[in-house]
């Protein structure tokens, strides 16, 4: 069994090859970023129809898809009934930036797996801070690098709660949260400490922007 999300469809043939197996568990449509591309998807000839046909034969048991925008990713929910989402969760985002309950409700709602990315993000890097004076220079957006504040992001993203999460790039930062979970320090967070994330989010300047 073969648990991986693809970025597309041209060399699904010779990534069954490669990887042994005869299908994939998950085949995901990724990085929606706007109506348009999802448009695009379910238009003739888009993605959607090769990755339906691969299901049909035997290829692919279950179809997700990623966005990073609320936008995209209702307009997805709409157009198909998927099994999962890979979305942005974090309390920066979701307590400031009003980002993210919308769609998580709709994907709690339907039943589908939830899968969180950048649950340890903190915010859009200062503009004050170049690209060289910056310490995580994978990461497009400034992390929680503090092991406290680290394990606020993750226990308000895990127990929302999510199927999954997945952290950052950067090994020292993924290697934080799995030590983090090994410890069993991921506990949902207490009433004190749901004050502290949002003063840390108050303080933030979220990845995303306020909906209109």
């Amino acid at each position: 069994m073969v648990h991986i999300s693809i970025l597309g469809i041209s060399d699904g043939e010779r990534s069954l090859k490669l990887l042994r197996t005869d299908h994939f568990d998950l085949y995901q449509l990724h990085a929606l970023t706007d109506v348009e591309e999802v448009e695009e998807a379910f238009g003739p000839k888009g993605a959607m129809e090769s990755i339906l046909k691969a299901k049909r034969d035997g290829k692919v048991r279950y179809i997700g898809f990623s966005a990073h925008s609320e936008e995209a990713a209702h307009a997805a929910l709409d157009r198909f009934d998927f099994d999962s989402i890979l979305f942005p969760l974090n309390f920066p985002a979701w307590i400031k930036g009003k980002f993210g309950p919308s769609v998580y409700r709709r994907a709690k709602e339907a039943g589908m797996g939830i899968l969180a990315l950048k649950a340890m993000a903190r915010q859009s890097w200062p503009k004050k801070i170049g690209e060289s004076q910056r310490r995580w220079n994978k990461a497009w957006y400034e992390p929680f690098d503090e092991i406290d504040e680290a394990a606020l992001g993750l226990r308000f993203t895990l127990h929302l709660p999510v199927t999954a999460l997945i952290p950052p790039g950067h090994w020292e930062l993924s290697k934080m949260a799995l030590d983090l979970a090994q410890a069993g320090a991921l506990a949902p967070l207490n009433e004190n400490e749901q004050k502290i994330i949002r003063n840390i989010a108050r303080m933030s300047n979220p990845l995303f922007p306020l909906l209109e």
